[in-house]
């Protein structure tokens, strides 16, 4: 059997019987579950190992967001090259985060450290933002990536 990675395009033959295990992908080296695509067994088996719980079948549109817990899977509909808006988000940063709160300590040392740590926060708070997809929320390198590794959205 083969089956599309679920993070790049690399297609990955299996055996029929390993359908639902993680595996890394030899293409990419990111994990991705092994599946029947639905012209072979009716749908796509997918299977969360660390637990008991059994294999669910889901349509074609749908595609497992990343697990939250060992014994939690979330669905998300995502529609097959459709397209997202690319935004800015605060994500935590180490870096962004010290240049705020130096910038706070600033504040109380006037004039000139109010001025100084009134821009250093306003940097710290910069620096603090990532790019992300629309449609599944996961961050992108930057603001010229086109396509979600996660849900493969066409991002403008």
């Amino acid at each position: 059997m083969k089956c599309r990675c679920n993070n790049c395009p690399a297609e990955i033959e299996f055996e029929q019987g390993r359908a639902g295990e993680t595996v890394a992908c030899p293409e990419c080296g990111m994990d991705t579950v092994l599946y029947v695509p639905s012209g072979v067994g009716g749908g796509v088996v997918r299977r969360n190992q660390s637990t008991s719980v059994p294999p669910v079948v889901l349509p074609e549109v749908l595609s497992p967001a990343p697990v939250a817990s060992a014994r939690t899977l979330v669905l998300e509909v995502i529609q097959p090259g459709g397209s997202a808006r690319i935004e800015r988000a605060r994500r935590t940063n180490l870096g962004g985060l010290a240049i705020e709160v130096l910038g706070l300590c600033l504040l109380l040392f006037w004039p000139l450290g109010t001025l100084v740590g009134l821009i250093l926060l306003v940097a710290g708070h910069q620096a603090s933002k990532a790019w992300r997809c629309g449609a599944c929320r996961n961050f992108v390198a930057d603001s010229k990536v086109r396509i979600c590794a996660s849900c493969r959205a066409h991002l403008r």
